[in-house]
């Protein structure tokens, strides 16, 4: 059995911009908002095709 590589380490390598994190953040809340109705707008989800 191997040990995994703890969240930290990749944190670290792969660190991202702040605005990068500032984008992601944005996204996450818009997709909340979505998911519990507090927005009118549609979510698509793409998937990778076989």
């Amino acid at each position: 059995m191997k040990e995994l590589t703890p969240p930290s380490h990749f944190i670290r390598e792969f660190a991202c911009s702040e605005k990068a994190a500032t984008t992601a953040a944005a996204s996450r809340t818009a997709l909340h908002r979505i998911l519990h109705g507090q927005d009118d707008r549609v979510m698509v989800v793409i998937g990778p095709c076989s």
